[in-house]
């Protein structure tokens, strides 16, 4: 319904994404989906929570900050996608949203566990930085990963479904994820790539990549850490796996080209696989199938008491292997086409132009 609703009145508010530049659409598109999946969620929360309740769900000082820093995510995001806002002022706006999520709430990251070694991480100081870091990085990386229909909401909610499960078996409460995952699956009937539908009939806009980013961030810091803790803090970067390691590897290589990290372009994993040939539907269902299986590894990790440093390195390792595997597939492409290039004729060249 809210997706309807705001479809509607999108034009009048500027809200549409039209096509041109690094964008692979046809025609304007409402950029409402970040702003109903906000609102869907909100008032399923009310509904489900209304009159107090008990545990880590209960509507505290800790709800509140998070309702009123996600909603400060989603003003700004929608500003960013009617207006275009500059890098710095999304990256400050992030910064805050997570500022209030520490100080505020008190959800932090105090803890990296045995990631690293043996002994149990603790942040102290470093707590708030890291958290900071860890949050704003998690948000840019659902942006990032925002380029073809369905991508970023289908891998938001395989990090939601490896959640719920994470907490149904620790035997906490899933209310909140299963209404999330409500959310996104009601996101997706309009966003997903759907045979004989030629494209999607809304996108989630920064407001919605902001958004997603910042809840699950939310979500893997509370069941990571402390008494509620159902995962090992290593266990959130396997379900979360494919985002950052496109966003991380994409902003090494536009690093060492001497671009703007935060910049767009055509290089993420989805346009990869565009370009090897396969469809929106079939890169879509590709990087779901890694998703799930990153997050599998992630889950049998934790039950079977993998040592967590031991999961941190094989995590590296991995993403080792993804860099230098798409720098190889990148260049193979540009060789091919410069190849291509090169065997053309000049009558060829002209038809083509023409």
């Amino acid at each position: 319904m809210w997706v309807i609703v705001l479809k509607a009145i999108a034009p009048a508010f500027g809200v549409i994404d039209k096509p041109g530049g690094h964008k692979l659409h046809k025609g304007p598109v409402p950029l409402v989906g970040g702003l109903a999946i906000f609102g869907g969620l909100l008032i399923t929360f009310l509904v489900i929570f209304k009159g107090g309740d008990s545990g880590m769900f209960l509507w505290n000082n800790t709800w509140a900050a998070f309702w009123v820093s996600a909603g400060f995510l989603v003003v700004v995001g929608m500003a960013d996608d009617r207006n275009g806002l500059r890098v710095s002022v999304r990256i400050l706006t992030q910064v805050i949203a997570t500022l209030l999520m520490v100080l505020w709430a008190g959800v932090e990251l105090f803890s990296l566990g045995h990631m690293f070694f043996a002994d149990d991480l603790v942040l102290g100081y470093l707590a708030i930085p890291v958290t900071v870091f860890g949050v704003v990085g998690g948000i840019n990386a659902m942006n990032m990963v925002d380029g073809i229909d369905g991508l970023a909401g289908t891998l938001a909610l395989v990090t939601v479904a490896a959640l719920i499960c994470l907490v149904a078996i620790g035997g906490g409460d899933n209310r909140f994820l299963v209404a999330l995952a409500g959310a996104l699956m009601a996101f997706l009937l309009f966003n997903f790539p759907i045979p004989g539908r030629k494209q999607a009939v809304v996108f989630m806009g920064d407001a919605g990549s902001m958004l997603l980013g910042f809840v699950l961030a939310w979500m893997m810091t509370i069941l990571s850490q402390g008494n509620s803790k159902v995962m090992y803090p290593v266990t959130a970067l396997w379900i979360f796996a494919v985002p950052l390691y496109d966003a991380v590897g994409n902003m090494l290589r536009r690093v060492y080209a001497g671009k703007s990290p935060f910049g767009a372009d055509r290089e993420h994993i989805h346009h990869l696989l565009l370009e090897k040939g396969l469809t929106v539907v079939q890169t879509v269902m590709c990087i779901t199938g890694a998703a799930l299986m990153f997050a599998g590894i992630g889950i049998a990790g934790y039950l079977y008491r993998v040592p967590e440093y031991f999961m941190f390195y094989a995590f590296l390792a991995i993403f080792a292997v993804y860099v230098v595997s798409i720098e190889y597939l990148w260049k193979t492409i540009k060789y091919n086409k410069i190849r291509a290039q090169a065997h053309t004729t000049p009558g060829e060249n002209l038809a083509k132009a023409q």
